[in-house]
Protein backbone atom coordinates (compact mmCIF):
# COMPACT_ATOMS: atom_id res chain seq x y z
CA UNK A 1 0.00 0.00 0.00
CA UNK A 2 2.91 2.37 -0.53
CA UNK A 3 5.41 3.77 1.89
CA UNK A 4 4.63 3.71 5.59
CA UNK A 5 5.03 6.21 8.40
CA UNK A 6 8.13 5.16 10.32
CA UNK A 7 9.24 5.33 13.94
CA UNK A 8 12.97 5.14 14.63
CA UNK A 9 14.21 4.78 18.21
CA UNK A 10 17.92 4.69 18.95
CA UNK A 11 20.40 4.69 21.78
CA UNK A 12 23.87 5.65 20.49
CA UNK A 13 26.81 4.00 22.25
CA UNK A 14 30.33 5.30 22.78
CA UNK A 15 33.44 3.38 21.74
CA UNK A 16 37.15 4.13 21.84
CA UNK A 17 37.89 2.30 18.58
CA UNK A 18 36.14 1.43 15.33
CA UNK A 19 36.99 -2.24 15.94
CA UNK A 20 35.13 -2.26 19.25
CA UNK A 21 32.17 -0.45 17.66
CA UNK A 22 31.74 -3.26 15.14
CA UNK A 23 31.04 -5.95 17.74
CA UNK A 24 27.58 -7.55 17.96
CA UNK A 25 25.95 -7.02 21.36
CA UNK A 26 22.41 -8.36 20.94
CA UNK A 27 20.94 -11.80 21.46
CA UNK A 28 18.76 -13.72 19.00
CA UNK A 29 17.04 -15.26 22.03
CA UNK A 30 15.39 -12.11 23.43
CA UNK A 31 11.61 -11.83 23.77
CA UNK A 32 9.23 -8.95 23.08
CA UNK A 33 6.72 -7.90 25.72
CA UNK A 34 3.54 -6.10 24.77
CA UNK A 35 3.18 -2.41 25.66
CA UNK A 36 2.81 0.93 23.85
CA UNK A 37 6.56 1.38 24.06
CA UNK A 38 7.32 -1.79 22.11
CA UNK A 39 7.50 -2.05 18.30
CA UNK A 40 4.64 -4.57 18.02
CA UNK A 41 2.11 -2.02 19.28
CA UNK A 42 3.03 0.38 16.45
CA UNK A 43 3.43 -2.32 13.78
CA UNK A 44 -0.18 -3.36 14.35
CA UNK A 45 -1.20 0.26 13.72
CA UNK A 46 0.47 0.43 10.30
CA UNK A 47 3.86 1.92 11.14
CA UNK A 48 7.24 0.72 9.95
CA UNK A 49 9.61 0.36 12.90
CA UNK A 50 13.35 0.86 12.82
CA UNK A 51 14.13 -0.14 16.40
CA UNK A 52 17.61 0.33 17.79
CA UNK A 53 19.64 1.02 14.65
CA UNK A 54 23.28 0.83 15.65
CA UNK A 55 24.82 4.26 15.95
CA UNK A 56 28.36 3.97 17.23
CA UNK A 57 30.04 7.14 18.42
CA UNK A 58 33.79 6.61 18.13
CA UNK A 59 36.66 8.57 19.62
CA UNK A 60 39.99 7.03 18.68
CA UNK A 61 43.45 7.89 19.97
CA UNK A 62 43.48 11.09 22.01
CA UNK A 63 39.96 11.98 20.82
CA UNK A 64 37.03 11.22 23.12
CA UNK A 65 33.65 10.10 21.71
CA UNK A 66 31.96 13.26 23.02
CA UNK A 67 34.40 15.47 21.10
CA UNK A 68 32.42 14.88 17.91
CA UNK A 69 29.25 13.31 19.33
CA UNK A 70 26.65 15.52 17.65
CA UNK A 71 28.34 15.38 14.24
CA UNK A 72 28.63 11.57 14.35
CA UNK A 73 25.06 11.24 15.61
CA UNK A 74 23.74 13.34 12.73
CA UNK A 75 25.67 11.23 10.22
CA UNK A 76 24.38 8.00 11.78
CA UNK A 77 20.76 9.21 11.92
CA UNK A 78 20.86 10.39 8.30
CA UNK A 79 22.30 7.03 7.22
CA UNK A 80 19.47 5.22 9.05
CA UNK A 81 16.82 7.41 7.41
CA UNK A 82 18.44 6.96 3.98
CA UNK A 83 18.38 3.20 4.52
CA UNK A 84 14.63 2.91 5.25
CA UNK A 85 13.69 5.49 2.60
CA UNK A 86 16.07 4.94 -0.31
CA UNK A 87 17.61 1.50 0.07
CA UNK A 88 14.66 -0.44 1.51
CA UNK A 89 11.89 1.76 0.07
CA UNK A 90 9.70 1.20 3.16
CA UNK A 91 9.38 4.57 4.87
CA UNK A 92 7.66 7.75 3.72
CA UNK A 93 10.35 10.47 4.01
CA UNK A 94 7.70 13.01 5.09
CA UNK A 95 6.43 10.80 7.93
CA UNK A 96 9.44 9.69 9.96
CA UNK A 97 9.66 10.24 13.70
CA UNK A 98 13.10 9.89 15.25
CA UNK A 99 13.60 9.62 18.97
CA UNK A 100 15.72 8.12 21.66
CA UNK A 101 16.50 8.23 25.33
CA UNK A 102 19.58 9.60 27.03
CA UNK A 103 22.13 10.24 24.25
CA UNK A 104 19.49 9.27 21.69
CA UNK A 105 17.46 12.33 22.67
CA UNK A 106 20.06 14.52 20.94
CA UNK A 107 18.55 13.39 17.62
CA UNK A 108 15.22 15.07 18.36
Amino acid sequence: DGRLPCLMWAYPREFKSADAAGQISSSPFSFVRGSWGRPTFWLLRGYAIFDDPKMPIVGEGDSEPNDSFVEQLQINAQAAVDCVVEQLGIADPDRIAIGGHSYGAYMT
